[in-house]
C-alpha cells in the first residue's frame, strides 16, 4: 500500500477513535509519535460496556441494523436508542 493511502487510512481510524471517545464510549491517553496523535491504553467506559452489552444479542443487533437501514448520517447514540427499543419490545415492555 502506498504511504499516502496508509496515512489516509490511519487518519480515518484515528478520526473514528476520537469520535467514539467524544461520544463517551471510550477513554484513552494520547501520545505524540512522529507528528501523529495516537491513542494508547484505550478503555471502555461504563457507557461503552453498556452499549456492547445491549447489542450483544444477534437478534437485537440484526433488528437494530434493519430499522436503521436507509437512514443517512446516523450516530452511535441513535443506534443505541433503537437497540434499547428492541430490547424493550423483546421483553414486552412499553
Amino acid at each position: 500500500m502506498a504511504p499516502e493511502k496508509d496515512e489516509a487510512a490511519a487518519e480515518r481510524v484515528l478520526t473514528h477513535l476520537k469520535l467514539i471517545e467524544e461520544a463517551g464510549f471510550t477513554k484513552s491517553m494520547v501520545v505524540n509519535l512522529h507528528g501523529w496523535r495516537l491513542p494508547q491504553d484505550i478503555e471502555l467506559t461504563w457507557e461503552g460496556h453498556q452499549f456492547l452489552e445491549d447489542i450483544r444479542d444477534p437478534d437485537i443487533w440484526g433488528k437494530t441494523k434493519e430499522r436503521a437501514k436507509g437512514v443517512a448520517n446516523m450516530g452511535v447514540g441513535f443506534l443505541w436508542e433503537i437497540a434499547k427499543a428492541e430490547i424493550k419490545t423483546k421483553l414486552g415492555l412499553p
